[in-house]
Parts: structure tokens; sequence; C-alpha cells
């Protein structure tokens, strides 16, 4: 006698019947952990954190003294002063007062002194243009004749900058000072509010 025969006449009836279900009970549980699993879930931490909100790196204007971007020092003259401001919102924002651009990123705080910054919640303006009758091009780009050129040689100096401050992902405070530090990038800072 085949086994399908077996499972018509009902000798294996209460044996495929039990098999079955221990298949659909697996394959609820299961799809119950996929479900509770996929995508992963995210846990967004308080950001930023109390020991984060109650540190000098929040509501205080942090001058940008020094850069560096894969090993190479970023040069930013143009733009001097360039401050970066952290505040309480869970936000990042760079500015350069000298060519009136400013834009912001999302920040994270992951714990200690750990960050993660999301992508831009603003776009930085280019501003190369204006500073055209400024700069001496042919000292900058090697040549006069190209104003395209110098423009976007002008913008690349804030754009590193901002390349720089997107790569980091920890803070050390010492004082007065603040270094921001990712694995390709380093900034240092200076306290420098504005005196009321």
């Amino acid at each position: 006698m085949s086994k399908l025969a077996g499972v018509v006449d009902g000798t294996w009836s209460w044996q495929v019947f039990g098999h079955l279900l221990r298949m659909a009970v697996v394959a609820c549980a299961l799809g119950s952990v996929a479900a509770c699993t996929w995508p992963p879930p995210s846990v967004q931490p308080v950001s930023p954190p109390p020991g984060v909100l109650n540190s000098p790196l929040m509501d205080n204007r942090w001058r940008v003294e020094e850069v560096t971007l894969h090993g190479e020092a970023v040069t930013f003259d143009l733009f001097k002063p360039v401050y970066v401001h952290f505040d309480r919102g869970g936000t990042v924002g760079i500015r350069s007062e000298g060519c009136g651009t400013a834009s912001g990123y999302l920040i994270v705080y992951l714990g200690e002194q750990r960050y993660r910054i999301e992508p831009h919640i603003s776009t930085p303006l280019d501003c190369g243009g204006g500073f055209l009758s400024q700069v001496d091009c042919e000292a900058l780009i090697g040549r006069g004749d190209d104003p395209l050129a110098c423009a976007q040689a002008i913008d690349a100096q804030f754009g590193g900058v901002n390349r720089a401050l997107d790569a980091t992902n920890e803070y050390e405070l010492h004082d007065e000072q603040l270094i921001l530090r990712g694995e390709d990038a380093e900034m240092r800072l200076v306290l420098d509010n504005p005196s009321d």
C-alpha cells in the first residue's frame, strides 16, 4: 500500500495532521521573527542626551582653527572665520561669515563622545562668484583667465571644511578647545562666543 493510500483511508491522517501542524507552527514562528527583525529595528537614541546637553559643547560658537581631511590640511583662508554650532535640537551648523554661507546637519549622539552626522538639512550655497573681485585667481589656480575655475576653487575651500565635518564621528573637549575626529578627518576649534 502506498503512503498516499494510507492518508486517504485514515491510517496516517493524525500523523500527517500532526506533522502539518508542527510545520505551520514553525512557519508562523519564523514569519513572526522575520516580521519583527526585518527591516532591522531602528533605535533612535535620545539626541542630544542629558550628558551632552549639560556640556560646553552645546549652544556655544566654536571657531574652526585647523582642518585635516585624508591626512592633508584643508585651506579655508578665504572663508575665515568659520564657525560650528551644536544646538539642543539635535543639529550642528557650520557657517562662514566671510561668505555668508551656512549649512546644517542632523546629529545623532551614540554615547560617550561619539555621534553620527546625517545628510545635510540645508545645502551650502556657492559664493565663489561673489569673491572673484577679491581673489587673486592667478595665485589661487595658476591662471587668471578662467573665472568659472576660479569660482569653483573658491567654493572647494568651504566644501573641504564641510566634507571634513561630515567625516567626523567623535568629539573631545579641553576647556575652551574642541577637537572633532573621524577616521579620515580632524577639526580643531576654539570657543569664540560673541561678546554681548
